[in-house]
């Protein structure tokens, strides 16, 4: 039995069939409909809300609810190795490091390493589940912090949404872009660089062009590096998470997981988002 845990928060998408694999650990992402809490976990029912003009916003896990959550761990005798949500995206990652800090002078004789995904959703997924599988396999807790370390700059996201008036509202284009794209059928293709930051890189015209292009432009960032599977997320749209997966299959010759997408993200990117997660070239953009 291991003397550590790898743990996660809910910015992670992991497909069912990991966890039931692993012994899993989140802390939650706290959610909210019409400003009231919301259970994460039920994402259709989020999806839903939006899609009928619901308010639904997230917030930051704050370094309480993160000492709270790493504590009982280090009380058992367990070292931590937690996977976090990108800090580009979020301020958790520096809470997580607080709290860290605040845990370490309690607990001297422990160890707590907080790994900053550069991710999210089904990206951060997959750094989790290739950790855990890694654990699995009797890789020790330096082993495992190191190859997080490394290849964090080697993780690749695509994807792409159904509707821009999300990334309108969040800011990320703007309310003509989003208005015009929506009478022509545009549909942005999207990208997470270095530094965890979401970067539009393309766009195209209509829904199944634009599954088929970010599916195509795997390719582009492919390397050595065994990809073993890839993993898929979806803002309740499971069809089209199915379409890509079955190509995927075609072109790459590897095993998909899809999971559904998290609301963290989805709140900003809205129902229909396809994201795709995989590991590739070192990430220099």
């Amino acid at each position: 039995m291991s003397d550590f845990v790898i743990t996660a928060d809910t910015g992670a998408d992991l497909n069912k069939y990991f966890k039931k694999k692993f012994d899993t650990h989140f802390v939650k992402f706290p959610c909210f409909l019409n400003e009231k809490p919301f259970d994460s976990t039920d994402h259709a029912a989020f999806y839903n809300g939006m899609r009928s003009g619901v308010a639904v916003s997230t917030s930051q896990i704050n370094t309480e609810e993160i000492r709270n959550f790493f504590e009982p761990f280090l009380k058992d005798g367990f070292d931590i190795v937690h996977v976090s949500f990108s800090s580009a995206l979020s301020g958790s990652f520096s809470c997580c490091c607080a709290a860290r800090e605040a845990l370490m002078e309690r607990y001297p004789d422990r160890r707590i390493s907080v790994i900053d995904s550069k991710a999210a959703a089904s990206g951060q997924g997959l750094l989790y589940a290739i950790a855990l599988q890694m654990q699995c396999d009797g890789k020790t807790f330096e082993e495992i912090v190191t190859w997080l370390e490394q290849n964090v700059y080697h993780l690749h996201h695509l994807f792409t949404v159904d509707n821009l008036s999300y990334l309108q509202r969040g800011g990320r284009i703007s309310k003509t872009t989003a208005v015009v794209g929506a009478v022509l059928g545009v549909k942005p293709l999207l990208l997470v660089d270095a530094e965890g930051r979401l970067q539009l890189y393309s766009k195209t015209r209509g829904r199944r062009r634009s599954l088929d292009t970010i599916v195509g432009d795997i390719s582009d960032y492919l390397s050595d590096i065994e990809n073993k599977f890839m993993f898929i997320s979806h803002a309740d749209c499971q069809e089209d998470a199915e379409y890509c997966a079955k190509l995927i299959r075609k072109t790459y010759r590897c095993e998909v997981y899809i999971a559904d997408l998290v609301p963290v993200i989805g709140a900003h990117s809205g129902p229909g988002t396809v994201h795709i997660a995989f590991l590739g070239k070192r990430l220099d953009f």
